[in-house]
């Protein structure tokens, strides 16, 4: 996923979840199969963050790469952007394990800035 959408929903997630307040950090995840980069992430937050009570907001997101098993062969390996070939048979059967998409652990909130 790019960063820029992703950084949005965060943010539209922070907001829904933590509806009073000035949010001062988020903790996170991102299952993915691509690289992410933590930098552009927290850039793009800031940009969409901008006017809102998330402003200035501190992001910190754990990047997941999602894993998946060949059901041929049993071979575990990581699991590409929506490429499930196995590298040890060529299988082209899996199954994926771990978090995908993305998601809040924590919302920190000021609640005397709201």
């Amino acid at each position: 996923m790019h960063e820029a959408s992703l950084a949005k929903r965060l943010l539209e997630g922070a907001l829904e979840r933590a509806p009073d307040g000035r949010i001062v950090a988020i903790r996170g995840w991102i299952g993915d199969a691509e690289v992410v980069s933590s930098e552009s992430l927290a850039f793009h937050f800031s940009v969409h963050a901008r006017g809102t009570r998330a402003e200035g907001a501190r992001v910190d997101i754990v990047v997941e790469q999602p894993v998946a098993r060949c059901t041929e062969c049993g071979h575990w390996y990581p699991h590409g952007h929506h490429v499930t070939l196995c590298p040890r048979c060529g299988g082209a059967q899996a199954e994926v394990q771990g978090r995908t998409g993305v998601g809040i652990d924590a919302i920190d909130v000021d609640a005397e800035d709201g």
